[in-house]
């Protein structure tokens, strides 16, 4: 019993090691993330038919997520450790609570169509993630491509749930083959398929690209230079907007100003132009 315990507790730190090391910047290593699930995967299949297998498969998952987060976002320490521990802790319980939910919804059916629904469960997670007002999307699976864009510029027409669907598709799949959940020729050949398709397809969206007709657009990159560990969180924020703003007002007329991620930390009320007001009036 314990040595069944602790292959558990390897598999499931397996696929949180595997998860951060082919995040990008976390390691990088991109291909690893088509094979990351597989472990956990196995764990629920272990559980599938235990009692509390459910409350079993909570904890192993909130094991690899929670390795997960630490690995890829520990950066948030830097800033503020109580914020970090937040971070990595209720994230975390989030993400172990999808995938326990899957379990549990689908735990009657078959293996496969079992694996599936806990796949459908993750993806659902993501979508609320981007949608809600405690977003935090950073960890989302589609997000693992953003340094190789050729490989998904199919992201045009699906956003990047589409690599979310292709990475839990994968993994999967290639479960199902070791597992033998169903005819290993026909998952093999849909491995295949899954993994080429989107590739192909991306490299041809990219060669259709057609420049666009000569247009110059001015671009202001703006760096305030504002320590974001201390002066960002003890200086009045609009008094750092007013700061910003007076760097780039000379050019606001004929260039695009980016900003840093945090130029407006607070939420505002902007008052509509005149413009505006005549629009709303009309209708």
């Amino acid at each position: 019993m314990g040595a069944v315990t602790t292959n558990k507790f390897f598999l499931s730190g397996l696929t949180g090691i595997l998860l951060a090391i082919s995040f990008p910047f976390s390691g990088s290593l991109t291909p690893f993330i088509f094979i990351a699930w597989i472990p956990l995967f196995a764990v629920a299949l272990q559980l599938k038919d235990q009692r509390r297998g459910a409350l079993k498969f909570f904890g192993f998952s909130y094991l690899a997520v929670l390795l997960f987060n630490i690995i890829t976002t520990w950066w948030i320490w830097n800033s503020t450790a109580g914020g970090a521990l937040m971070a990595f802790i209720c994230n975390s319980l989030l993400m172990a609570g999808a995938l326990c939910l899957g379990f549990l919804i689908f735990r009657s059916l078959h293996s496969f169509l079992f694996l599936l629904g806990i796949c459908l469960s993750w993806i659902s997670f993501e979508f609320l993630h981007l949608n809600w007002e405690l977003s935090w999307p950073w960890l989302t699976m589609g997000n693992y491509f953003s340094v190789h864009p050729l490989w998904v510029q199919w992201y045009e027409f699906t956003g990047i749930l589409g690599g979310s669907f292709w990475v839990m598709g994968l993994n999967l799949l290639l479960t199902a083959i070791i597992f033998k959940l169903a005819s290993k020729k026909a998952l093999i050949y849909a491995s295949a398929i899954l993994l080429l398709v989107p590739f192909i397809a991306s490299v041809i969206l990219a060669h259709q690209h057609r420049p666009m007709a000569k247009h110059q657009q001015r671009v202001l990159l703006m760096q305030p230079n504002i320590d974001p560990y201390t002066e960002k969180f003890n200086t009045d924020p609009a008094v750092q907007v007013e700061s910003m703003l007076a760097m780039v007002r000379p050019y606001l007329h004929d260039a695009l100003v980016i900003g840093p991620e945090t130029a407006l930390q607070e939420a505002f009320i902007e008052e509509p132009s005149d413009d505006q007001r005549t629009a709303a009036k009309r209708e």
